[in-house]
């Protein structure tokens, strides 16, 4: 096992760096997004008039 990690060393820090960097970027992501992550969505309902209670 030793073997295998020696000579794939270089391949296993370079695959490491990317995962690293991937989860770097979806934290980054997830925090400077608009879009609530746990599905809400409010509506501006001043607009035109289309409120609830103009269309009864």
């Amino acid at each position: 096992m030793l073997v295998i990690l020696n000579r794939y060393k270089l391949l296993f820090a370079i695959l490491f760096m990317l995962i690293l960097a991937a989860v770097v970027w979806l934290l980054i992501s997830a925090r400077s997004s608009k879009i609530p992550s746990n599905g809400v969505f409010v509506m501006n309902m001043f607009e035109g008039g289309d409120s609830l209670c103009s269309m009864l």
